[in-house]
């Protein structure tokens, strides 16, 4: 079963033209069984003057307000886990495709991490980008490793230390980058770990051509976004 300590939030966007992305995510999860919750709150639509000033950098008030929501949904989500009474939070963007055994390895995660004791950390899962632990660096019934940054935010794993400081530094000093971006910035600021679980369990649809991006306009058809994924996943992983 998966772990009662765990709470699991979904970001989605609330309108009729993504009901392929919730249903995708619905299915993903009666699946696999994982109890979870949906970050609705933050929309485009709920993006106003007053959010932008307080939570966003004035760069922000000329940029996308896609990319604003989405910043805005992770902060709301580490809130709504800091006033919750678990452990851990998993974090998953609605594009994800799991890995039909992701509840196994994401178990083993937990335990590694446990007998680390580290507090201050955040796991990747996915293999966003196209980035892996180099394969000299792997080694047997190891599945964490430490890293400089994060892939990026479509599949990760928090404590509350981690929550609370990110939400601190929000707070204080406002967006100033897209998600993964000013994740790497503050994360790196405030010494929380970084750890890339490797094999990973959990792809991106958008950057393997499977959903159309809601934040960057696709430059190619969906199927030549698919192929070049799998040619750089093919020689990345290989490295």
């Amino acid at each position: 079963m998966f772990p009662s300590n765990v709470l699991v939030y979904v970001l989605h966007v609330d309108e009729s033209k993504y009901q392929s992305r919730k249903s995708h995510i619905q299915q993903t999860m009666r699946l696999h069984n994982i109890p979870f919750k949906w970050m609705l709150k933050g929309d485009i639509k709920d993006i106003d003057n007053h959010i932008l000033s307080q939570f966003f950098s004035p760069a922000f008030t000329t940029s996308s307000t896609a990319v604003a929501s989405c910043c805005y949904k992770h902060y709301l989500v580490w809130q709504a886990f800091l006033h919750s009474d678990y452990q851990y939070c998993l974090v998953f963007e609605d594009d994800v495709f799991l890995a039909p055994d992701f509840v196994k390895k994401f178990m083993l995660s937990i335990e590694e991490l446990e007998r680390k004791a580290l507090r201050k950390v955040s796991i990747q899962y996915s293999n966003a980008a196209n980035q892996y632990t180099a394969k000299s660096k792997i080694r047997p019934h190891q599945h964490l490793y430490a890293n400089h940054g994060c892939r990026a935010t479509d599949a990760y794993l928090i404590t509350k230390e981690t929550a609370e400081l990110r939400c601190n530094y929000i707070e204080k000093y406002k967006f100033t980058h897209p998600a993964d971006w000013q994740t790497n910035i503050m994360d790196n600021n405030m010494s929380i770990q970084f750890l890339w679980f490797e094999p990973t369990i959990v792809e991106q649809g958008t950057q393997a051509g499977k959903f159309p991006s809601i934040i960057q306009k696709n430059k190619y058809p969906l199927w030549v976004v698919k192929i070049k994924w799998q040619i750089k996943k093919f020689f990345r992983q290989r490295k």
